[in-house]
């Protein structure tokens, strides 16, 4: 018996649409779907093959198919650095996800505990950190700064973070490796890793009246923050920490946590 026509193109309409479906370079994209990853929204067409780019309600930059490959264009008022490698984590997210493989190298690597608390690597186990405990807040008086603006009165005041005694429970070597459950929708670039200072019986962190954020900017260690899944990342410093008292966090998304950083072996 012959197929009605409308069957045939109803077929051949979803044999494309499935293949859409299956497979767009790696990433399994569908029709009109709408990607959230880190602070971006990444709302695809019908086709599949192009994107509008939003960081909140504002339009960001464009995803386009380009030589056979997804490619994301920032406008020119966007951050085009960091969109680009939000999308290259979420592409290769997603690469991994549909594959079915696993990251290369084969690492046996263990997961990362689904729980709200940050683990570190100690050996082939992941360890929870413990969340730093506070021992007040003090004012003080920072002369140089209050001499960069001497006609604003607050230019010289701080606030000071104590935590509790002169060093954290764990101490780890001096290259750790961390992992952090956090939401899809969360920029994990939150994340931060800061120095304190080691008093007798406590560690301070000292924050000026120019600090935006709860690390200042002079105490930040520079590090590699990876999303290896949708609601975990991994993050490692870029070099190894001098030995000293660390705090890891990214308020309110992220608590406060310490840990002791070693001398790096010889």
């Amino acid at each position: 018996m012959a197929t009605p026509r409308f069957l045939r193109s109803f077929v051949g309409v979803g044999a494309i649409t499935l293949a859409l479906v299956l497979r767009c370079n790696g990433q399994t994209v569908k029709p009109n779907e709408v990607v959230k990853w880190d602070d971006y929204t990444f709302k695809f067409g019908p086709s599949t093959q192009m994107a509008q780019v939003l960081q909140g309600d504002k339009v960001v930059g464009s995803i386009l198919m380009m030589n056979g490959s997804l490619q994301v264009i920032p406008l020119p008022d966007a951050d085009g650095e960091r969109l680009k490698k939000s999308f290259e984590d979420w592409k290769a997210f997603s690469a991994r996800s549909h594959s079915g493989g696993s990251p290369a190298g084969g690492s046996a690597e263990p997961p990362c505990p689904a729980d709200d608390v940050p683990h570190y690597l100690d050996g082939g186990a992941w360890k929870p950190m413990t969340v730093v405990v506070s021992a007040g807040r003090e004012a003080g008086v920072s002369m140089k700064e209050g001499l960069k603006n001497p006609l604003n009165p607050n230019a010289g005041r701080t606030r000071i973070a104590m935590y509790k005694d002169a060093a954290a429970a764990i101490t780890l070597r001096a290259s750790p490796k961390f992992c952090i459950a956090i939401p899809a929708n969360v920029n994990p670039e939150v994340i931060e890793i800061g120095a304190v200072d080691v008093k007798k019986d406590h560690r301070e962190l000292e924050l000026t009246h120019a600090d935006k954020t709860w690390m200042p900017a002079k105490r930040l260690q520079a590090v590699d923050v990876k999303r290896i899944s949708d609601t975990v990342v991994e993050v490692i410093p870029k070099e190894p920490l001098p030995s000293g008292q660390y705090v890891l966090g990214g308020p309110p998304t992220i608590g406060v946590y310490d840990f002791g950083g070693a001398a790096k072996a010889n």
